[in-house]
């Protein structure tokens, strides 16, 4: 076959090919949304490319949204005006007009559970039936509001059945239990008095030794300790009068970095099975650190890039080395077998308290 050979794809006479091509530059341009492949050069949006690796390549598309996105795309089943709307309600329309016309698929459940982490199994299934309203709609109606040319969508008033949907969606995912020990012990190294690179370090031996090192954990400490990063916000309410309100900031973090662990996950286990995976977050921290999670942690200059910006050139070296130490340390067979000293539970309960001693030492509260 000559190499420049042309394939030729039909397309309904109505698709909205300029349109959705608009929407898809917008996509492309909000920096909130990561493929966890390498997407070709004309980018992961470019509406031809896509069609042509769906109708010639047989592949599939699927996009996990945070709970950022999940919940507006909620509101907006819910038949709400728009008319006032910023920049996350933008995103999450541009989003599912463009989902909808492709034919990409949403997937929502990481933040579902981290919902029900917040409001209850019930609640979390009714507002996931109102994300299922969203997304059955048709494409031109969320054309019509990506545009500008509505500022709602009138949805049924009746809504998915989501009351026979089997599991508890509050009990924890063994993903974000470990996520959350790794986030309790960040929060529990930053009250210590020494400088922020050494906290960085201090939790990565830590992970390596007496826990598991992991890259998303690692990657949400390096923007929370950085001395040039936007990290504001990461644990909230740490240094408040609540503990309960502080180790809510800290159970959030862990959600955070649990987004970022199944990406990792997207990236390599289900890589080649005829599927393309996109995150999409309503968080420009999150998907900062996104970026440092889908580096190829072996390579020393894409890593480097990466950090700087948070870091400084000079530290960034440091951290760098450190880094690629420990990603080959863990690929050897016998730390893929390592044993933890205790359940994750004892980590939690351990650690929890851990934070409330440090807490306490800021007010002088003896705590018991």
């Amino acid at each position: 076959m000559e190499e420049n050979a042309q394939i030729l794809v039909m397309l309904d006479p109505d698709f909205p090919l300029d349109e959705v091509q608009e929407i898809g530059i917008r996509l492309a341009n909000s920096g909130a949304i990561l493929p966890a492949y390498i997407p070709p050069e004309v980018g992961e949006f470019d509406v031809s490319s896509i069609i042509y690796e769906q109708s010639i390549e047989g592949l599939e598309f699927v996009v996990h949204l945070d709970r950022n996105l999940t919940s507006r795309l909620a509101k907006i089943a819910k038949s709400v005006s728009l008319i006032d709307r910023k920049w996350p309600e933008n995103l999450a329309v541009d989003l599912m007009a463009f989902c909808q016309s492709m034919n990409w698929d949403i997937e929502p459940a990481v933040s579902y559970h981290e919902l029900a982490d917040s409001i209850g199994d019930q609640a979390a299934k009714k507002e996931l039936a109102f994300f299922d309203l969203a997304n059955s709609s048709n494409a031109n109606a969320w054309i019509e509001l990506a545009q500008g040319r509505t500022d709602l969508i009138l949805f049924p008033t009746n809504e998915f059945d989501r009351s026979n949907l089997t599991g508890d969606l509050t009990f924890p995912l063994h993903r974000w239990n470990r996520n959350y020990v790794v986030a309790l012990k960040m929060a529990a190294i930053d009250f210590e008095a020494i400088p922020n690179i050494e906290k960085w370090q201090k939790l990565a031996r830590w992970m390596f030794e007496d826990f598991n090192f992991a890259g998303p954990a690692s990657a949400y400490a390096l923007l929370y300790f950085s001395t040039h990063g936007a990290n504001g916000g990461l644990l909230k309410n740490l240094r408040g009068a609540d503990d309960q309100k502080a180790l809510r900031g800290i159970r959030n973090a862990a959600w955070d970095i649990t987004y970022l662990s199944r990406m990792v996950e997207l990236a390599t286990v289900h890589k080649g099975l005829g599927k393309r995976h996109l995150f999409a977050s309503g968080d420009k921290k999150l998907t900062s650190i996104s970026r440092v999670v889908l580096q190829d942690q072996t390579d020393p200059q894409a890593l480097h890039n990466a950090i700087a910006p948070w870091w400084g050139e000079r530290a960034a070296e440091h951290l760098v080395d450190e880094i690629i130490s420990y990603v080959t340390q863990i690929s050897k067979p016998e730390w893929q077998t390592k044993k933890l000293p205790k359940s994750i539970s004892d980590f939690i309960f351990d650690g929890e308290e851990e934070v409330r001693q440090e807490r306490a030492k800021l007010t002088g509260v003896v705590v018991h």
